[in-house]
């Protein structure tokens, strides 16, 4: 540093302007550590401080009256936040310092502390969400069951649709069917002397058939005088049922009775027949008005066996016998018939059942997978004589739509993930808030410490300014005989004591420069070691011949004379300094 022991007296406009000076060239030294996310800021006192220089002549006690803290101020709002909340802040804020890959696991930790604590804290964020996931839940399940029973109910309505339309086929095939024997019927009342028919029989029974929508429907053609089997039309394939006495077969004779009882047309089946095959067997019973004689056989070579009710005494009607054909249900039983075929594209299982006589349901036509009993099933009647036949259908694959219990897993699963985005957007809300009343209360105590910071530095300046209006660095005692060094360090001590501070021991001898960390315009900066401690180690180069240099090496002074002084765990610690002479601008010489 530059010797100043042949500096002249300034005046007292001199020093005035120096503080001035030294006050507009340190704009940074308030601010400069603290810095206040809020909108109260306290101005820098750097003009106030120049018009106390210039005005204020009272004694350094008045001074030291200034206020060194202020009250606290309450923060904006509501900031308090719980224990537990702000030490997941802090977890936070330190997470984020590390800035490694390394720290995910202790991230994820830090999440779901932070998670458990707001809904332990807050109910209310898990109740509304799993509020909204039920609702949603609930919503979505009762839509999907009201489209699944709506196309259940259209399932329902469209199998009794196709089974309604088959069972209506089987009865117009029977209808159509029993025309020729209605045909033969009318043929024998007007002659009913068995000889004479039989010599037609063939001849009409061909006609009769021919006449059908499908002749092949119809096996045979029959008349039945006596209620025994004596024509046949065509014969070939029904030799085993000619001579066939109805009222002497034991599984005939019920059948074959009833249809004389009740007089008109009856249906016996499907039964397996001499023939061979299943089939049925329409009966219509043919009486002749007017017969005197119970006896009497139309020319028929057999008499009626033990039937009581084949004569009427009050209405001289005789039982002349049947009129019959034989239905084969062959594509029936086989599954082979149109309507039946159908129904199985259509995807529907089916069953057909007839009652018996001893009151059983005798299932003679099914598909490969019999449907379920109703009211798993659509029911259907087949209307035939003396009897009424049963349909049942129900689709292969079910009532119920195959993708109903998807679409509720679907419906369920949404619902879910959406209550956990309602969870997780209130809960990151809850953790912004105390983040957010955290930054508050920080920025609160930042702005309050600045303002502290604002006061002790205008206190410093303000006894510096005393100091120098007093002229206590004009003349330092004992000055004659130092080397600079000595006066410079010993002006140092007493800016320290002006400004109310012990003197310090330096302990220069023990510092150890190392490396460069970086420079600036009036200094550099090197990392050091000072009482076996790393420190940083700031030197000021002061040139004598330098413009300005007795400015500098005065602010220089109150630089270590200042940041020595205090003690705060906002600003650096300054902790000893030392003034050596140099020869090179390499080499440090004020440190």
């Amino acid at each position: 540093m530059p010797d100043t022991s042949q500096s002249k007296p300034r005046t007292r406009e001199e020093l005035q302007q120096e503080l001035a000076d030294m006050l507009a060239a340190r704009p940074s030294q308030a601010n400069g550590s603290i810095s206040s996310g809020g909108d109260r800021t306290t101005p820098r006192p750097g003009a106030d401080l120049a018009k106390a220089a210039d005005t204020s002549r009272e004694s350094a006690s008045d001074l030291m009256q200034l206020p060194l803290v202020k009250p606290p101020v309450a923060p904006p709002g509501n900031c308090s936040i719980s224990q537990g909340a702000r030490s997941w802040v802090a977890d936070v804020a330190r997470q984020q310092g590390t800035g490694d890959g390394k720290g995910r696991p202790r991230r994820l930790q830090i999440d779901v502390k932070g998670i458990t604590h707001v809904l332990r804290r807050h109910p209310s964020t898990w109740i509304s969400a799993l509020a909204v996931a039920v609702v949603l839940a609930g919503a979505g399940v009762a839509g999907v069951m009201a489209a699944a029973m709506a196309e259940t109910r259209h399932r329902y309505e469209a199998a009794q649709g196709f089974a309604d339309n088959a069972a209506v086929g089987f009865e117009v095939q029977l209808q159509q069917m029993m025309a020729p024997m209605l045909a033969l019927a009318a043929f024998i009342h007007d002659n009913p002397n068995y000889p004479h028919l039989a010599a037609r029989f063939d001849k009409i029974a061909k006609e009769l058939l021919a006449a059908l929508p499908d002749p092949e429907a119809v096996a045979s053609l029959q008349a039945t005088p006596q209620a025994v089997v004596r024509s046949f039309y065509p014969i070939a394939g029904n030799e085993a049922a000619m001579g066939h006495d109805l009222l002497r077969d034991p599984e005939r004779r019920q059948a074959a009775l009833e249809t004389i009882q009740r007089g008109a047309l009856t249906l016996q089946g499907p039964m397996m027949l001499k023939q061979g095959f299943i089939g049925v067997v329409p009966r219509l019973p043919i009486f002749i008005e007017n017969v005197t004689d119970p006896n009497e056989r139309f020319g028929a070579p057999d008499q009626s066996y033990n039937c009581s009710i084949c004569y009427n005494e009050e209405a001289k009607r005789l039982f002349w016998g049947f009129c019959s054909c034989i239905v084969n249900f062959e594509s029936v039983i086989k599954g082979t018939d149109s309507r039946l075929r159908s129904l199985a594209q259509q995807g529907y299982e089916y069953a057909m059942f007839a009652p018996q006589p001893n009151g059983t349901m005798f299932r003679f036509a099914t598909s490969a997978q019999p449907p379920p009993p109703p009211p798993a099933s659509v029911a259907a009647t087949i209307h035939v004589p003396n009897s009424n036949w049963t349909l049942l259908a129900s689709p292969s694959q079910g009532w119920v739509p195959s993708w109903r219990d998807p679409m509720i897993a679907t419906a369920a699963i949404a619902s879910a993930l959406i209550g956990l985005l309602v969870g997780a957007v209130l809960v990151s809300r809850r953790q912004q808030g105390w983040l957010l009343a955290e930054m508050r209360s920080t920025n609160v105590a930042l702005a309050d410490e600045k303002e502290r910071m604002d006061v002790l530095l205008a206190r410093q300046y303000n006894l510096i300014s005393c100091v120098l209006e007093s002229g206590g660095m004009a003349g330092l005692p004992g000055g004659k005989g130092r080397t600079l060094q000595e006066k410079t360090l010993a002006r140092i001590e007493d800016m320290r004591r002006s400004i109310g501070v012990a003197t310090s021991t330096s302990g220069a001898d023990e510092l150890q420069l190392a490396e460069l960390v970086g420079e600036g315009t009036f200094g550099k900066v090197y990392k050091g070691v000072w009482r076996g401690s790393t420190v940083a180690i700031k030197t000021m180069v002061l040139p004598a011949k330098m413009s300005g240099a007795e400015k500098r090496e005065r602010m220089a002074i109150m630089e270590a004379a200042i940041s020595s002084a205090m003690n705060h765990p906002n600003i650096v610690q300054t902790y000893t300094y030392t003034i050596r002479p140099t020869t090179s601008s390499n080499v440090p010489a004020g440190m």
